[in-house]
């Protein structure tokens, strides 16, 4: 596939997953000040399957770097385990068992965000982005860990709701590090375009020459 559509790619699930981040941590957010579970719930489930699909997808394009490969694909069963998790604790009332998957999820999230960031050394943005996203899910686990232990779902919202803020922080920070990428193999491919406008150019004076200088037979 063109390098630049596998650029683009990269840089579509980027910000898919930097939406899903952010749609997690508004759930988030408003349990600690709207009480609808349903509503809190489901924004959390749809942010983590998009975290999820957006991983995936990047886990797909990624052609070069065995870490980045591997390190997406771990983030994306990371987030569809926590979306799992969620809807285990919102739809089947199944809370704890619920909260143990989150922790789960959040703990491979975080795994992939360590691996991932060992393929991304090159781009500073992505590098930062995933060592803030990856401490984002260690302290939305821990957060889990406190709910379990605690049963008080409030001590566990202090932890989640930075967490979740810190994901959203490090995805933009990739986006903003694979927007850098794309324009910058744009510009690239540019460059090489214009270079290779003189030779075609001077290749058809060169026929043209000939053709007027050399006799016919």
């Amino acid at each position: 596939m063109n390098k630049i559509i596998l650029e683009y790619y990269d840089l579509i699930g980027n910000v898919i997953e930097a939406t899903g981040a952010t749609t997690a941590a508004v759930g988030y957010t408003r349990q600690a000040f709207i009480n609808n579970e349903l509503q809190n719930g489901s924004l959390i489930i749809a942010g983590n399957t998009l975290q999820g699909i957006g991983n995936t997808i990047l886990a797909e394009v990624e052609t070069e770097d065995f870490y980045s490969k591997l390190g997406s694909s771990i983030q994306a069963g990371g987030a569809f385990t926590g979306a799992a998790g969620e809807g285990i604790s919102l739809f089947l009332n199944e809370e704890e068992e619920g909260i143990r998957i989150g922790i789960l999820g959040n703990s491979l999230q975080a795994l992939g965000s360590g691996v991932t960031a060992l393929g991304r050394i090159s781009n500073l943005k992505k590098t930062i982005g995933n060592e803030i996203q990856g401490l984002g899910n260690i302290i939305e686990a821990i957060g889990g860990l406190i709910d379990v232990r605690t049963d008080t779902a409030a001590a566990g919202l202090i932890f989640y709701i930075p967490g979740a803020w810190l994901q959203s922080i490090g995805t933009i920070f990739q986006t903003a590090g694979a927007y850098e990428d794309f324009i910058k193999l744009l510009e690239k491919e540019a460059r090489k375009q214009k270079k290779s406008l003189p030779s075609v150019s001077a290749e058809r004076h060169g026929i043209h020459f000939f053709r007027n200088y050399v006799p016919d037979p």
